[in-house]
């Protein structure tokens, strides 16, 4: 191993260990999920209704509340259900009452000491991604992003709206249309063939100071491609 290499790998490790808040555990690969247009609405039914019974204050959020505001449905591309929560941390309640309906915890994101996100499988192999948001003066945010923030204004997960599908009533952000318009931008109505990388899509998401991620994150793939030729 090559002296620049050690050095690179010493200078991550340490990032990682001392000054990186940013932290995950477990991981969920994309061949593992399961048909959502065919087990999607039933999982999504089994587990916001386990919420609702226990008074866990969730709203439908991201793709999943794009697809039934817009088109009455899940989107046919879509590989995941999204909720969000705004300002609870009883994480232990959260992932027993889900565990409890056969909901597998898969991974665990970390910002400091509190939980960002979570992602639970289910019995059919449907991803369920929670986002947990804090608020942060006017805004409210999250850090499921290693290197990002992502911001919302603080009123739309704040308060809730209700949406009827398939029989059950859902919770959305208070004015499903406004957070829709903030996630994705004015062209939200207008749907996409295909899903891509979920950042190029995300009109909320900014970058954090963070001068040791960034220059990793441009510079490393740039000095892999150098050791590959020497």
């Amino acid at each position: 191993m090559s002296v620049l290499k050690m050095m690179v790998q010493r200078i991550w490790n340490f990032y990682n260990k001392k000054i990186n808040l940013y932290k995950v555990e477990g991981v969920l690969e994309s061949d593992e999920y399961g048909s959502l247009l065919e087990f999607g609405v039933d999982t999504l039914k089994k587990c916001c209704k386990a919420l609702d019974e226990y008074k866990i204050p969730y709203s439908l959020g991201w793709g999943t509340a794009l697809g039934i505001c817009r088109e009455n449905r899940l989107i046919s591309h879509d590989n995941d259900l999204d909720i969000d929560l705004f300002g609870y941390t009883d994480y232990d309640l959260l992932i027993n009452v889900l565990e409890s309906i056969g909901m597998k915890l898969r991974m665990k994101v970390f910002y400091g000491k509190k939980i960002q996100q979570l992602v639970f499988l289910s019995q059919n192999n449907i991803p369920l991604d929670v986002v947990f948001w804090f608020k942060k003066n006017d805004k409210v945010v999250t850090y499921c992003e290693q290197g990002y923030v992502l911001k919302l204004p603080v009123d739309l997960l704040k308060e809730k709206s209700y949406i009827k599908f398939f029989g059950y009533n859902f919770s959305l952000p208070s004015s499903p249309e406004n957070y829709l318009s903030s996630i994705y931008g004015p062209t939200w109505k207008i749907p996409n063939k295909s899903k891509g990388d979920w950042k190029e899509d995300c009109h909320i998401i900014h970058k954090r100071f963070d001068p040791v991620f960034w220059s990793f994150h441009y510079l490393y793939p740039l000095y892999c491609k150098y050791i590959k030729k020497i």
